[in-house]
Order: structure tokens, then sequence, then C-alpha cells
């Protein structure tokens, strides 16, 4: 299936309107959706985590608009995610678990160090599951902003809309500020 990619909102997208888009919107409660991440590789390696992103996404679901949320639960549409029929959400985290592991680590290193926050560059960074997740994961003392890097992102000041929208990353309050870059 492919990702929606539809810069304003439109309710006749032919992506938005597929069954993938009706299983995000009816198929996912909060104990399917927990159920379905406690049951991933990354529960195991890292149930810590793993119990804050549960929390996180709780908190996503009531934050962000319904178009958002439906966009976060549709479908993966490669790997484990699309043969498990996961939401993306959660494959792009099972997927994202180690380095994000590896990101903590690093930020507790800089602190204990009394170091200056640093910024954190996500190249190629698609819809952003790795950056937000960063975001809202990481200590903020240790970060100063995260810049999602991606040619697919609009770009007001030299008038690119853009391939997708960036309202999942402009329409929330981080922990860690995130900035999407062209």
């Amino acid at each position: 299936q492919p990702e929606c990619r539809c810069v304003e909102e439109d309710p006749a997208c032919p992506v938005l309107a597929d069954d993938d888009t009706v299983q995000a919107e009816r198929g996912w409660s909060a104990e399917s959706l927990r159920q379905a991440l406690w049951s991933m590789p990354a529960a195991e390696l890292f149930p810590e985590m793993t119990a804050r992103v549960e929390r996180i996404l709780e908190e996503w679901r009531t934050k962000f608009s319904s178009r958002v949320w439906n966009r976060f639960m549709k479908i993966a549409d490669s790997g484990a995610g699309r043969s498990n029929r996961l939401p993306k959400a959660l494959k792009e985290f099972n997927e994202a678990a180690p380095v994000l592991a590896q990101l903590e680590q690093w930020c507790e290193e800089r602190l204990k160090a009394d170091l200056p926050p640093a910024a954190l560059v996500d190249l190629c960074s698609g819809f952003g599951f790795l950056s937000m997740f960063a975001a809202e994961l990481l200590p903020a003392a240790a970060l100063e902003c995260v810049y999602l890097v991606d040619r697919e992102w609009p770009n007001k000041s030299n008038g690119s809309k853009g391939s997708f929208t960036a309202e999942h990353i402009h329409a929330h309050s981080w922990r860690v500020p995130l900035t999407t870059l062209k």
C-alpha cells in the first residue's frame, strides 16, 4: 500500500480511504495496540523503553487529530510490519529501538560529562518516527533540537510544498523541539 503523500487534507485521497485506514480507525483499541506493542522483539529487549512508548502512544492518541493518529496506525507497507499487519508506529518503534537505546546511553554520557545540549540530525527521516520517539524518550537537557532532513518535507522559505505534510510534526509540542528541513 502506498503512503499518503497529500500535502493538504483531501477526503477523496484513495490512500486514506483504503481498507488499512478503516483498520486504523476501527481495529486498534488501546488494548489491542498495547498487546501488539508488547508482542514485538523490542519489548523483550527494551522493556523499560517499551513501557515509556506505551505511555507516549496513549498521549499521542489524545493529542493528535484523528487524521494524524490514523496515519500512525495505518498498517505498515513493508517488512515485518506488513506481514504481521502492524501499525506503522509500532513497526517503526520496533526497528528504531536499538538506535534509541544507543542514543539514550549517549545522552546520559553527555549529561554526566556536563556537556552542552547537542543537536540530533535524522537524515532521510521520512515520516519521522525515529525523531518523534527520540524527542519523547531522550532527556531534553541533553538535546537542543532534532532536525528531520528529507527531500520530501515542505519548505516554506523557498515555496516548496514537498510531497508529504509535516502536520504531525508541527501540531504537537515535543519535549525536544523538532524541525523539518528539506
